[in-house]
């Protein structure tokens, strides 16, 4: 019974919050220096609202970056918004979805389709206009979420974005992983619970993560790719892909050092 108040509340919350900012980031959206206040405050609030702890390790991404994470759920954008000015690269179809394809739009989201031969030099052309314009652009290249145990193979193709770029672009991989519950270390069926894998209905999902108990999240963002591994798409895919899977595995070996920022 506790748990169905908690996750009422928080949910009467959360509505609320959001429809009461939705009207002033339609606005703002179109005012470069304000566009960006309002979502890293929304983002934030959120992890205060659901008891979600981040800690950051590694130094802040910066502008114009293409940062490329492993994806675990729809709540990865509430995390990382919560750390720096960010845009995402999402599937189009995510447009369509009530609610949450508006705070999208909202956010500035780069829609694209991701069926195979379907990648356009059009989107890439999209994705290269906003780099340059020193937006962040956070691109899950799994092409999907995951259980938070493992990294599957990256996709390379949109990696085209910034490949022979007349200027060069910061490509910085990150890794995330739900860590703690309570402060204490988080085991394979739990982490699997919060991920959002497969044919998990949404609902359900949004339940759990809105009764979680304390969460600690955390992220590290790994220094930007060499020279040597910017050739072309498939390096820059292929190095990515080995440095988030190592920031995973010292995330779940518990391998992290003991000073991180915490958000």
């Amino acid at each position: 019974m506790a748990r169905f108040v908690k996750i009422f509340l928080r949910f009467i919350i959360f509505f609320a919050f959001t429809l009461a900012l939705i009207p002033l980031q339609i606005i703002f959206v179109f005012v470069p220096r304000l566009r960006d206040v309002i979502p890293i405050f929304y983002h934030r609030m959120m992890l205060k609202l659901l008891g979600v702890r981040v800690r950051v390790w590694g130094a802040e991404p910066v502008k114009g970056a293409l940062l490329v994470c492993n994806h675990l759920s729809w709540f990865d954008i509430v995390l990382i918004g919560s750390i720096a000015p960010v845009s995402f690269v999402a599937k189009k179809e995510v447009k369509t979805w009530p609610l949450f394809g508006l705070l999208a739009q909202l956010q500035r989201t780069v829609f694209v389709d991701r069926q195979p031969g379907r990648h356009t030099v059009a989107t890439s052309n999209q994705l290269a206009r906003r780099l340059a314009a020193k937006d962040r652009l956070v691109l899950f290249p799994e092409g999907t979420s995951t259980d938070g145990l493992r990294i599957l193979p990256f996709k390379s193709s949109l990696f085209a974005s910034v490949e022979r770029q007349a200027e060069p672009v910061q490509v910085q991989p990150m890794s995330m992983a739900f860590s703690d519950l309570c402060n204490i270390a988080m085991g394979r069926r739990q982490r699997q619970t919060y991920a959002w894998v497969g044919d998990v209905a949404f609902l359900p999902h949004l339940l759990s993560i809105f009764g979680t108990p304390p969460l600690t999240v955390d992220i590290i963002f790994h220094p930007p790719l060499a020279a040597a591994d910017m050739v072309d798409r498939k390096s820059m895919a292929r190095a990515s892909e080995q440095m988030v899977r190592n920031g995973l595995d010292d995330i779940l070996c518990r391998r992290l050092a003991v000073n991180a920022e915490n958000r």
